[in-house]
């Protein structure tokens, strides 16, 4: 795909990778010296593309950006993962369950993570990029400040999970390139980001509630 782009004229081409491609140690993920080792397939078929594109973008004619998301929430997102599954059962009123929440990320709104890529598009920054705020949080404190902006912090419980026996204490990006070379800052907080979702996830069951069932 990469090669017919630049073939029928592409000159720029910036590429979703993400945080899933780095050794994840517990220490800042820097693009320039955090080691690829990725865990998952998904995150070996992205590094594997990155080192394809970073071998093959002068070949080609192409300018290449490689923006590695790092954790990201919002609208439309899988109801397995955290803010999403932790809305919807605080706003159908059931026991939201998580774990101890002492795990240390950075949480990025999507529409935030989509205008980064825009303004990586724009620049003339090259090589990767990480996509984060820059401001690590422990996760609970997600799903405790949507519980009080739900209404419901009793319905909370933190503990109630056990953690993946894969999972890091620590994954957070280095955020310098995208700040100081990029140029760009997140437009939405987190409270805001979590108020946003929040009530995209109250819109979207009332609209599944007043759907008519289909006649058999």
């Amino acid at each position: 795909m990469l090669s017919e782009f630049a073939h029928y004229g592409g000159q720029r081409v910036v590429v979703s990778g993400t945080c899933a491609e780095y050794l994840w140690n517990g220490e800042l993920c820097r693009e320039a010296s955090t080691p690829l080792e990725p865990r998952s397939l998904y995150g070996l078929c992205k590094a594997t593309l990155f080192r394809f594109l970073e071998s093959g973008a002068a070949r080609l004619g192409l300018s290449y950006a490689w923006g590695r998301i790092f954790l990201l929430y919002g609208s439309s997102e899988s109801e397995k993962r955290l803010i999403a599954s932790t809305a919807r059962a605080l706003l159908e009123g059931r026991p939201a369950l998580c774990t101890h929440g002492e795990q240390i990320r950075d949480l990025m709104h999507v529409e935030d993570v989509a205008r980064a890529l825009v303004r990586i598009l724009t620049s003339r920054v090259s090589g990767p990029v990480n996509i984060g705020t820059g401001q690590p949080i422990s996760i609970a404190q997600a799903p405790t400040e949507l519980a009080l902006r739900a209404g419901r912090p009793d319905l909370l419980r933190l503990g109630a999970l056990p953690p993946r026996e894969d999972e890091v204490a620590v994954l957070i990006p280095d955020i310098g390139r995208l700040r100081d070379e990029v140029g760009f800052h997140p437009t939405l907080t987190l409270p805001e980001g979590l108020q946003q979702t929040l009530t995209w996830w109250d819109g979207h069951l009332r609209s599944v509630e007043r759907k008519p069932e289909r006649a058999s």
